[in-house]
């Protein structure tokens, strides 16, 4: 019996940031190897900030400079390039 069929695969390199379609992925214990890796921090209120909270946050995208390694995980996380809306990166 079939489910589902996968069409698409995306990663997500920063919480609450857009991401992109990929090849293909790793997943390991934590899930999609390098997703979410990444957070937009809230220094003045001392959080991980959300898309809940700050909805602006889904118009900007997220992509790996890099190929993800396979040692990258928390504490060790790629360099990411952010797009802003306007296509600023």
């Amino acid at each position: 019996m079939t489910i589902g069929q996968v069409t698409e695969l995306w990663r997500y390199p920063v919480k609450s940031l857009g991401g992109g379609p990929v090849e293909h992925v790793d997943i390991g214990a934590r899930g999609v190897h390098g997703d979410r890796l990444w957070a937009v921090r809230d220094v003045a209120r001392d959080v991980t900030a959300s898309a809940r909270r700050i909805p602006a946050l889904l118009t900007a995208t997220a992509r790996y400079v890099d190929p993800v390694p396979a040692d990258a995980g928390p504490g060790n996380a790629p360099e990411v390039e952010l797009t802003f809306p306007d296509g600023t990166v």
